[in-house]
């Protein structure tokens, strides 16, 4: 049951942001307004004159008197199809700053055997990888101590480079996270201006390339959400917003903007994850539960299969 007068959606897309304001009769409005991908609290100002021009409720009004604001967004997806990123460096075991561009030997689906195929663009260049002497084995023993040194040059290095963003995945990180650990202490200590990803606390997970790959892309998206986050936020909040705004995740939960900035990775299909949740609610009154939805935007194309109520 809603507590105050409003609720406001924002999608905001590559092409389109599209606002649905509901309000405690069970009223519900959807307006549109372009992207403004180059600034994107503009195209919610946009939204929200619109609102007002047609209905007669202020920006203030609505946002002061709403008990949820949501953003579900595209603007993590966007950057990383673009390759529109920040600049990215690796701290990585030695001996394994390319394990990120072997691949496990993989190419893209239906061109593994073709010779001619591009190998993928790294969003760490082989510049921006160092690596360090440690080493922890399958056990989760240590098998080389932490090298505290190798990991201050890489951070004079990765500060000359001019990063703004770094990620931290040692092998074997999740068995004993504590050389990661270190690592994260000296970077912070060093460079406190980047933003940093420790592949260990952001995806626990055996195998050294998916955790590798997965803390680099968060690097490589956080800045972009952080600013983005801290845009959308100040905005609410100058309108009098009583709550934090909340933002969708890939997962289909909502998450604060500080949650969705370190773990920018989560936020990378928010704008179609609301898709199944909503679908499947739709259908519940025939008991539906098998349901494709199709999300169609200016810069990708998203498609969801729901089996048995499972997205």
């Amino acid at each position: 049951t809603m507590q105050n007068q409003y609720r406001l959606g924002i999608d905001a897309g590559g092409t389109f942001t599209d606002f649905i304001l509901a309000d405690r009769s069970g009223d519900v409005r959807i307006f549109k307004a372009l992207s403004t991908p180059q600034d994107p609290t503009m195209a919610i100002r946009n939204g929200l004159a619109l609102i007002e021009e047609e209905t007669g409720i202020t920006p203030g009004e609505i946002v002061s008197n709403a008990d949820l604001c949501i953003n579900g967004t595209t603007v993590g997806l966007n950057a990383l199809i673009q390759h529109k990123g920040a600049r990215t460096g690796l701290i990585a075991t030695a001996g394994h700053e390319d394990s990120i561009e072997i691949r496990l030997g993989h190419k893209e689906d239906g061109y593994r055997y073709d010779p001619d195929y591009p190998p993928a663009r790294m969003l760490a260049p082989r510049h921006l990888r160092r690596g360090i002497r440690e080493r922890v084995i399958s056990t989760g023993a240590v098998h080389t101590a932490l090298n505290e040194e190798d990991v201050r040059d890489a951070c004079r290095h990765l500060l000359r480079e001019g990063v703004e963003s770094v990620a931290i995945s040692f092998v074997w990180s999740v068995l004993h996270p504590e050389h990661e650990l270190r690592a994260a202490e000296i970077v912070r200590e060093m460079m406190p201006d980047v933003r940093l990803t420790v592949g260990s606390q952001l995806y626990p997970q055996v195998r050294e390339y998916t955790r590798t790959s997965t803390a680099v892309v968060n690097a490589y998206l956080a800045p972009i959400l952080a600013r983005y986050v801290e845009a959308v936020d100040g905005y609410f909040q100058s309108l009098g917003a009583k709550n934090p705004v909340r933002y969708f995740q890939s997962n289909g939960g909502l998450a604060l903007g500080s949650v969705v900035t370190d773990q920018s990775v989560y936020a990378i299909n928010s704008g179609p994850a609301s898709a199944p949740q909503a679908a499947l609610w739709l259908g519940e009154p025939w008991g539906t539960k098998d349901i494709i939805t199709v999300d169609m935007g200016g810069t990708s194309f998203d498609i969801t299969l729901t089996r048995d109520g499972r997205a």
